[in-house]
């Protein structure tokens, strides 16, 4: 009789069990909170190869039998965005020859924001079985979807030319400085939320439909059906508050050519907190996963 067989000693199958159990367990030890942003770095760098790969599987994925595949990244944000022109100028009209290519990117960048933040918190409840049979950073799930939804987005402003071309707006150094500077801010800040808030939706499913009520409802507080420039100074006070303010119009004043007429001191204030909520977001989540992930 072998010795996996003799009394008093464990089957050998328990044992390759007990081993794989040990060999998921380990990577999973407590990390520190502010290890979140450095860490992020160094796993992006050493399995770009895996992470691109995955941006790649991600777009595929995402329009796999669909007649139109990359135009609805197109068609998407311009019915939208026709829908809310249509209803703005049946309720109020508005003079700015632009107002529809504002609303365009303004419902490109709301929804690029609202992307990266949503699938960021369901990283980990998106990937369990992944998570399940294999070991590999598991911010790295979030991030490359982060990357295919800029992409995507990225694309999706090419719907602005058409309208760049009728009305005669040139490229300009806004168009080359403001668009990237602004989707960078409202990445960070999708980041931030939806990383941060990932740990705590695989404890209560709750919290993503929470956070979805509160994308839609955001969207009304936000520029994407109105215009900066079109407030009065009392309302202009309120709404730069709004962390999101700066990188929408960076992106709608970028596209358009015009100036950004924001205070320094609001600009400021929506940098410090996009940037802040990544690394808080980034540190909860480096902090919480190894724990959270053995109740997937």
């Amino acid at each position: 009789m072998s010795a996996s067989t003799t009394e008093g000693n464990p089957p050998a199958n328990k044992l390759v069990a007990d081993a794989h159990a040990l060999k998921l367990a380990a990577p999973n030890p407590l990390q520190g909170f502010w290890r979140g942003l450095p860490t992020l770095c160094h796993n992006l760098y050493t399995h770009r190869q895996l992470v691109w790969a995955m941006c790649m599987r991600d777009i595929r994925l995402k329009y796999r039998g669909s007649a139109f595949g990359y135009f609805w990244s197109l068609l998407e944000p311009l019915l939208m965005a026709f829908t809310y022109v249509a209803f703005f100028w049946l309720v109020k009209g508005s003079q700015d020859k632009a107002f529809a290519l504002l609303v365009v990117n303004g419902v490109i960048t709301w929804g690029h924001f609202a992307s990266v933040a949503q699938r960021c918190q369901s990283s980990l409840t998106g990937n369990s079985g992944m998570i399940e049979s294999i070991y590999v950073p598991r911010e790295i799930y979030g991030l490359s979807a982060v990357l295919s939804q800029l992409i995507m987005t990225t694309l999706s402003l090419f719907v602005s030319v058409p309208f760049m071309i009728y009305l005669g707006i040139p490229p300009s150094w806004e168009l080359l400085a403001y668009v990237p500077a602004g989707l960078l801010l409202a990445t960070a800040f999708g980041i931030g939320i939806g990383m941060g808030s990932a740990p705590w939706n695989v404890l209560n499913r709750d919290v993503e439909y929470f956070f979805n009520f509160i994308t839609r409802a955001g969207m009304f507080l936000s520029p994407v059906m109105w215009d900066f420039d079109s407030l009065n100074k009392s309302m202009r006070h309120i709404v730069a508050w709004n962390p999101l303010l700066v990188p929408m119009e960076m992106v709608k004043k970028g596209i358009t050519g015009r100036s950004l007429n924001i205070d320094a001191n609001h600009i400021v204030f929506s940098v410090v907190v996009c940037l802040g909520m990544m690394i808080l977001g980034l540190g909860t989540f480096r902090r919480m996963e190894g724990t959270v992930v053995k109740k997937l």
